[in-house]
């Protein structure tokens, strides 16, 4: 009756607040990422014009993190869309230069975005100056999960082979820095090696203290 109506309408008014107080905890998480990627593109760019191109590359890769999120009420990314999103642009029209190698796994938000980004500087790096930016090179993306002390921890190499001799760039970029540090709490190795560009991510992948799916 009436008590059952009532604490279904109780049940339904805490549900909303707990809606609230994620969306605007992520929408302002989002909007101070923006405002970082916006002054540190800005900053490290020579044009108006590649200010404007690598802008919009980054805050294209940050939509779609979130869009993937968002079809999962923000439950978590599955790591494979999240690749071939991230990199379709740029070996998404020959898919056998791309070869991936992995199990199924979902990244938890606070990961996804981030690994997002990650993988966007990787791929742009590659096809500006690396093994995509050839007709041969090829990249090998496999990854795993390990339980380490209890926590799931995953493993990514990105590697890349038969492109155009290596070479270190002679200063860090921000897109180096993204790669190395744009990812929380994750080990990264990002070696500018004879055979091709290597790149070692390591991060755990268990949900954040307090992380709920809205």
């Amino acid at each position: 009756g009436s008590f059952g109506c009532s604490c279904a309408l109780a049940a339904w008014a805490s549900r909303q607040r707990l809606l609230r107080n994620e969306l605007t905890h992520r929408v302002k998480n989002t909007l101070m990422a923006i405002q970082s990627i916006v002054q540190l593109t800005w900053r490290r760019s020579t044009s108006p014009e590649q200010f404007i191109e690598r802008l919009n590359g980054r805050i294209g890769a940050l939509a779609q993190a979130h869009n993937l999120l968002s079809e999962t009420e923000w439950q978590g990314a599955d790591l494979r869309s999240l690749i071939v999103g991230q990199t379709d642009g740029y070996a998404g029209k020959i898919p056998s230069r791309l070869h991936l190698h992995g199990e199924a796994v979902l990244l938890p938000p606070h990961v996804a975005t981030p690994f997002g980004m990650v993988l966007h500087e990787l791929a742009i790096n590659a096809a500006k100056y690396g093994a995509l930016s050839g007709d041969k090179g090829t990249v090998d993306l496999s990854w795993q999960v390990d339980n380490e002390g209890g926590a799931r921890i995953l493993t990514a190499i990105w590697q890349e082979q038969n492109g155009p001799p290596v070479q270190k760039p002679p200063a860090e970029g921000f897109g180096s820095r993204l790669i190395r540090e744009g990812l929380p709490r994750a080990a990264v190795e990002h070696e500018f090696r004879p055979e091709g560009v290597r790149c070692t991510i390591k991060v755990g992948i268990d949900p954040a203290p307090g992380e709920t799916a809205i």
